[in-house]
């Protein structure tokens, strides 16, 4: 049975406007991260406070313990992960964790 036209297009805007939530709750998160301090010495500087912060709560929101560990079985489930489009987060060479 074919859903009515109408609530097929009822769905389609609900889901962009729940997208774009999360695009501007990721946002402002970011904007936010942005601006914390960074006192880290030496040349451990690849990722920004922003990333590293973003990464923080990434944990909370996938509910997993391990970020890369989600990243990892997703990609090993679906072919791929979805950390730099969820998260724009700077895109990762290689996911792995000691």
């Amino acid at each position: 049975m074919r859903v009515p036209v109408e609530t097929e297009l009822k769905n389609k805007i609900e889901e962009a406007l729940i997208e774009l939530a999360f695009d501007k709750m990721i946002e402002q998160l970011r904007s936010t991260f942005r601006v914390f301090p960074d006192k880290r010495t030496g040349l451990n500087l690849t990722y920004g406070m922003e990333d590293i912060a973003l990464g923080a709560f990434s944990l909370y929101f996938t509910q997993s313990p391990s970020f890369l560990a989600f990243q990892n079985a997703m990609k090993k489930n679906k072919g791929h992960d979805n950390a730099d489009v969820t998260f724009k987060s700077q895109p990762q060479k290689q996911l792995h964790h000691p």
